[in-house]
């Protein structure tokens, strides 16, 4: 399990809309000098095991400042209308932001934090969601139902 940084165009990555589609995705891949569209992710573990997944919007970042071997990539791929990273560090959220910047899009983190230019957080865009849906008869949580009670109060 790792910690995913997205690159959207939504409010909230994790809302349906306003999708960056995987023909943009690849012609901006096609467009930087430093990133290559594979296609596929794999890695090696102890005992030879190689764990690889197909999917034609995996792409690397070829040319992360702290890389010590071609085999030192930043993997990026387009999942559910976002642009995925697991695990960045402040050069890959750098990338990110630049990449956000070209697909009109911005940067955040799971927890719904922005990143700048620079790579840092920069505020936090949280959702409004409810945390209690409506009751069945449209009273909202927390607000008293008819007879002054409110609807967890029912034993009273």
């Amino acid at each position: 399990m790792g910690y995913d940084i997205h690159i959207t165009r939504r409010r909230v990555w994790l809302d349906d809309a306003n999708d960056i589609t995987l023909e943009e995705w690849k012609a901006y891949v096609a467009s930087d000098p430093d990133m290559r569209l594979d296609g596929f992710w794999e890695d090696s573990y102890d005992g030879g095991v190689i764990l690889r997944f197909e999917d034609e919007s995996f792409a690397v970042w070829t040319s992360h400042p702290d890389a010590k071997s071609p085999d030192d990539l930043v993997r990026f791929r387009l999942g559910a209308g976002n642009i995925v990273v697991k695990n960045s560090d402040q050069a890959i959220r750098i990338k990110m932001a630049a990449i956000a910047r070209a697909l009109g899009a911005r940067v955040q983190g799971d927890e719904f934090e922005l990143y700048g230019d620079d790579g840092q957080q920069n505020g936090v865009d949280l959702p409004e969601y409810d945390s209690e849906p409506e009751a069945a008869d449209g009273a909202k949580p927390g607000v008293p139902a008819p007879g002054g009670r409110r609807w967890w109060e029912f034993w009273k």
